[in-house]
């Protein structure tokens, strides 16, 4: 009896087992989310660490709005002022997770990630088709308005990476960023308008779209290089 358990005790003993530290770095596509960069870290007992820095390109978010249109979830008109609130906005994220299996690659994370969005440009005409409320008839009003977009989010992410050849890493993985927060700036590019009714209405619209249906599910790609 004591001979048969020792397989098991080995097996046990190897999945805790104190893995070297590792870093490395990527190129990623996290589709339709991101496109940028990534640092990874693993630390004793396969603990990961990622941060990554991007954009959101103007495909991929308007792969979100084609989907989202196509279901019913809302209208062009909101397709096209979510667009000038979000096109081109750089993203960041932390994540941290853990490799489950010493001599495989599935690897399973989470953690807190940013859009944003700094000077974007808001036409007056986009935000009453989306909203239904006319904008004020202020002069200079077709100028549009600048718009600061900042959105927080969480995030869970399953994977899989390889090591083919030397440093050279391959990884795969699918995953689900879910916004938490949304913070959204309005100012006019034209004399202040005295009645800021308007702006603040379109903060909190602009805003409350966001939260609202800003769900997406991602499909990654990473080629990098293990450093050590």
């Amino acid at each position: 009896m004591r001979v048969a358990h020792v397989p098991l005790l080995l097996l046990l003993c190897g999945s805790t087992v104190r893995a070297e530290p590792k870093l490395g770095v990527e190129v990623i596509t996290d589709f339709p989310l991101q496109i940028g960069g990534q640092i990874w870290a693993e630390l004793p007992w396969r603990v990961r660490l990622s941060m990554s820095f991007g954009a959101l390109p103007d495909p991929y978010l308007q792969t979100i709005h084609a989907v989202a249109v196509s279901a019913g979830a809302y209208d062009q008109a909101t397709a096209d002022l979510l667009t000038e609130a979000l096109d081109r906005a750089f993203t960041w994220r932390l994540h941290i997770g853990w490799r489950p299996f010493p001599h495989r690659g599935a690897y399973f994370e989470g953690g807190f990630g940013l859009l944003a969005l700094n000077s974007g440009l808001a036409l007056a005409d986009v935000i009453e088709l989306a909203s239904g409320v006319p904008a004020p008839r202020a002069r200079n009003v077709g100028l549009g308005f600048k718009i600061d977009t900042v959105v927080e989010t969480l995030g869970i992410e399953v994977g899989w990476m390889w090591q083919p050849w030397r440093g050279l890493t391959l990884r795969v993985s699918l995953g689900f960023a879910a916004t938490v927060g949304a913070q959204v700036s309005i100012a006019p590019n034209f004399p202040a308008l005295s009645d800021r009714s308007f702006v603040r209405f379109a903060e909190n619209y602009v805003a409350d779209l966001i939260q609202r249906y800003l769900f997406i599910p991602t499909v990654g790609l990473a080629v990098g290089w293990r450093l050590f």
